[in-house]
């Protein structure tokens, strides 16, 4: 497998990652205000490690 098809890969589970998590916490009945806030800071922390080689298992270890 390419690097970048490799990397590629990796966003695209690190998109699924936050997305999901996403939807755990309305699923959970969470407030909009409570839902702004992952997004203010889980939402930066995923956005600085977009192109790294991070796995979707560490983000949902970040984020749980």
């Amino acid at each position: 497998m390419s690097q970048h098809t490799a990397h590629t890969q990796n966003d695209h589970l690190l998109t699924e990652a936050w997305e999901d998590f996403i939807l755990s916490r309305k699923a959970m009945l969470c407030s909009p205000n409570t839902i702004e806030w992952y997004q203010y800071t889980a939402g930066f922390f995923v956005k600085r490690i977009e192109n790294s080689h991070v796995r979707s298992r560490d983000v949902h270890a970040y984020l749980d």
